[in-house]
């Protein structure tokens, strides 16, 4: 799978942990203070984390700064090759103890993913949500991801133990909850 747009702004915002296009890197596979992992590579408008051609292609886009903020949102904007492609089956959101975590799902914290290997035959793909011990399949959380000419735009917002799942609704012009977790 191709993520050809990905763009991070954090409410409260702090230079640090914004990422917004156009893209420069300060370094080899650096953004300010984001490191770009794996098979990941900066564009000007856009980060491709994974390659259409490699198998078990995956990229990790994180930030190597620690936060203490206990409420704060990310905004996210997702889109997926056509053809699903050869790398790349499941986009995660995730935010863990342990900065820029490398191994999906060991870490202390949570992570949303939308299994887009799992993409139905009207695009849609399941959305998971892992507590740092268990995943689970959200009821009726599903996305589409795939075939879209507009990106995909998810919010995750955390307010103290609550987190909440939103993405935007173009025909209403507005963010929709898919799903909230405490």
């Amino acid at each position: 799978m191709l993520f050809r747009s990905l763009f991070i702004i954090l409410s409260y915002s702090n230079a640090p942990y914004d990422l917004i296009p156009p893209f420069k890197n300060t370094n080899v596979s650096e953004i300010n203070e984001w490191s770009i992992l794996g098979f990941g590579i900066t564009m000007k408008d856009y980060i491709r984390l994974t390659s259409e051609a490699t198998k078990k292609a995956y990229g990790v886009l994180c930030n190597r700064l620690p936060t203490t903020f206990t409420d704060w949102a990310a905004e996210i904007e997702l889109k997926a090759s056509k053809n699903g492609g050869a790398g790349g089956e499941n986009f995660v959101f995730s935010f863990t103890d342990t900065v820029c975590q490398i191994e999906p799902m060991k870490f202390a914290g949570f992570a949303i993913y939308i299994k887009t290997g799992e993409t139905d035959v009207d695009n849609l793909s399941p959305v998971y949500f892992y507590d740092g011990s268990v995943a689970q399949k959200e009821a009726d959380a599903v996305v589409r991801i795939r075939n879209v000419e507009i990106p995909l735009k998810i919010k995750v917002i955390r307010e103290g133990d609550k987190i909440t799942f939103q993405t935007f609704n173009n025909r209403l012009n507005r963010y929709d909850t898919v799903f909230t977790r405490t």
